[in-house]
C-alpha cells in the first residue's frame, strides 16, 4: 500500500507544481472559489477519519487538501486562463472563440464583472472580477486573438 501511495504523491506533487508555476504568472485575478476550500476540509477530514499509519499516506493527504485549496484560484495569465477545478484548468487563450462580460453592482456599491469565456469544443468557463468593466476590457483586449469578439451584456 505504501508504494500505492508513492506513486500518487509524487503525481499530486507534480501537479502542484504545474498549478503553482501558472499560478506564479497570473497577473488578473478572479474571485477565489470558497466552495473547494469546504471540499478540501471535508475531504481531508474524511481522509484523516481513518488514521494515519504510514508517513506516505500523511503526504498524500496533505498533497491532496493543499492542491484542492489550489484549485480554487482562477484568473489570467498573458497567454492562459486559469478556471477553477482540478483537470483541465490551464487553457491557452488562443482557444477561446468568444467573451461575454456581464457588469453589475453588489449591494455594498462595488462592481463584479462576469466573464464567461467560449472555447471552440462548446466548452464555457465562468470567472468573476472585483473590477470594472472598461479596466476588464483594456486588460482582455491585447491578450485574446483579434478574431474573438468581446461582447457586453447587462442586466435588466
Amino acid at each position: 500500500m505504501t508504494l500505492f501511495y508513492l506513486i500518487f504523491d509524487i503525481g499530486l506533487l507534480a501537479l502542484g507544481g504545474y498549478y503553482l508555476f501558472w499560478l506564479s504568472r497570473m497577473d488578473i485575478h478572479a474571485r477565489y472559489s470558497g466552495f473547494q476550500l469546504v471540499i478540501a476540509v471535508l475531504v481531508g477530514l474524511w481522509l484523516l477519519a481513518g488514521g494515519i499509519d504510514d508517513i506516505a499516506y500523511v503526504i498524500f493527504v496533505a498533497a491532496f487538501v493543499t492542491l484542492t485549496v489550489l484549485t480554487g484560484t482562477s484568473g489570467l495569465t498573458p497567454t492562459r486562463l486559469i478556471s477553477v477545478g482540478v483537470f483541465g484548468r490551464v487553457i491557452p487563450l488562443s482557444r477561446m472563440t468568444a467573451v461575454t462580460l456581464t457588469p453589475f453592482s453588489v449591494a455594498d456599491g462595488r462592481t463584479v464583472v462576469i466573464a464567461l469565456f467560449t472555447m471552440g469544443d462548446r466548452r464555457l468557463v465562468r470567472l468573476s472580477f472585483a473590477s470594472d468593466l472598461q479596466t476588464l476590457i483594456a486588460q482582455l483586449q491585447p491578450r485574446l486573438p483579434q478574431q474573438v469578439p468581446i461582447t457586453v451584456e447587462h442586466l435588466e
